[in-house]
């Protein structure tokens, strides 16, 4: 994606309210190298949904699986 694309970048409005022009345009110019086809925006939104959810599930976003965890920390002491 050239720098004149870059620049028009248009984020559809059924993106999530985080993608922001800069975000995107980011993810585009580390992304790129890697895919030999020229990638969209929404190939970045679809990236950068996918890295957050993946962050997500290594945040144990489970609530309950964090009181498994203390409950036993607390029956070892």
């Amino acid at each position: 994606m050239s720098d004149r694309e870059i620049r028009q970048t248009v984020i559809s409005a059924g993106a999530p309210a985080w993608v922001t022009k800069e975000l995107v345009e980011q993810t585009l110019r580390v992304w790129q190298p890697y895919y030999a086809d020229p990638l969209t925006v929404e190939d970045a939104v679809d990236i950068m949904q996918a890295a957050a959810g993946f962050f997500k599930a290594l945040a144990h976003e489970d609530r309950d699986h964090e009181k498994v965890c203390r409950a036993r920390s607390r029956e070892q002491s």
